[in-house]
């Protein structure tokens, strides 16, 4: 670079040098020559910009996310009551686990089925709660259901439901309201 600034200013020396200030013509070769020699160290003091690769990133996988998305189902079921009507209840899905953890929904005057969505992967028993007056009383889904309700069944143990996921579990009949004082848990946040 720096050689051929000094070439060319050497150039214009000797032009300078040569040409006469009088002679119009000698002027204006010697003004081209100024300007060529400026527009070279220009562009030789320019920095080069190369315009940059259409690069597209190669496509990665995905990566495994840290935490599993949980998948919940869903428990539905009838209702009964040993009465001519079913009051309004609260129906809960009890993690047979942790019973602190559960699940509810609330129905209607003589609403004869229920639906518990978006219940946790687990085993749950089911139990609902009306109130009467000023107490409550618990019926359950329990092995005198499936028995028939009749005298003779006398086991009143509550039956576990599990729950998959993306699964509605079905077939629930919360009916045992003849099970003994305090066989059911008591009423979850209570």
């Amino acid at each position: 670079m720096r050689k051929t600034i000094f070439i060319a200013a050497l150039i214009l020396a000797t032009l300078a040098c040569n040409f006469s200030t009088e002679d119009p013509e000698a002027i204006k070769s010697l003004e081209r020559t100024k300007v060529a020699i400026e527009l070279t160290q220009t562009a030789i003091a320019a920095p080069i910009k190369v315009p940059p690769k259409n690069t597209v990133a190669p496509p990665t996988a995905a990566s495994p996310s840290a935490t599993p998305i949980p998948q919940n189902g869903s428990i539905s079921g009838t209702l009964g009551y040993p009465s001519s009507g079913i009051p309004p209840l609260e129906v809960y899905a009890i993690s047979k686990e942790d019973p602190k953890k559960y699940y509810f929904v609330k129905t209607v005057q003589n609403q004869t089925t229920f639906l518990i969505k978006d219940v946790a992967v687990g085993e749950y028993y089911l139990v609902a709660y009306a109130t009467v007056g000023n107490n409550t009383i618990a019926g359950g889904f329990t092995k005198a259901v499936p028995c028939g309700l009749s005298v003779s069944c006398t086991d009143h143990g509550l039956i576990a439901v599990s729950v998959k996921a993306n699964a509605e579990t079905r077939g629930i009949e919360i009916k045992d309201w003849y099970a003994p004082p305090d066989q059911f848990p008591p009423k979850p946040g209570k």
